[in-house]
């Protein structure tokens, strides 16, 4: 289904003049796609339509996707750095800024957060499977001990006083109401 509010954007769009790599074109397109449409994604074929018109170098459709795929990290960066706005991704759907604190929390933020504390958890497991003893004695052993403390002191950071659990208590809350 066209969304023409969307199709609107993309052809209206005008693109900044002089040489911008690929991701600082898609930022600048996605922030003014959120000021425009706030909440409507943006499928990497309509980023594509409206960052590469009227552009100096003529590159074939299947590589502007691809570079717009590759792009996406380093947007959400310049998203962030350049206009204080999220980037929320979803498969097979597209991709748009954040629209404020909340939006930026909820889509962008958290989905981070969540992912450092799974990592922690993961790395948690792990960690405690390690015997120290045999780190001493192998080679580059001092680096090795060094590592593993590094490793225990940063998911004692991550993992403390359960704020995990509490958030996944607030996330499951919000679900069930």
């Amino acid at each position: 289904m066209i969304n023409r509010r969307v199709q609107s954007i993309v052809n209206g769009y005008k693109p900044p003049t002089g040489k911008f790599p690929v991701f600082k074109r898609l930022a600048h397109f996605l922030n003014e796609g959120a000021n425009k449409a706030p909440l409507d994604f943006f499928t990497y074929q309509d980023a594509a339509k409206a960052i590469f018109k009227n552009s100096d170098t003529v590159i074939p459709k299947k590589n502007q996707l691809e570079l717009i795929k590759h792009s996406v990290a380093k947007a959400r960066e310049t998203l962030w750095d350049d206009y204080g706005k999220g980037l929320e991704s979803k498969r097979k759907i597209g991709v748009r800024a954040t629209t404020g604190a909340a939006d930026a929390m909820h889509n962008d933020v958290i989905p981070h957060q969540n992912r450092i504390f799974s990592s922690a958890e993961k790395l948690s497991r792990k960690i405690k499977k390690v015997d120290r003893k045999e780190l001493g004695q192998a080679p580059m052993g001092k680096m090795l001990l060094e590592a593993h403390s590094a490793a225990k002191n940063l998911i004692s950071t991550v993992l403390t006083d359960n704020t995990w659990q509490r958030l996944k208590q607030l996330k499951e809350k919000n679900e069930n109401e």
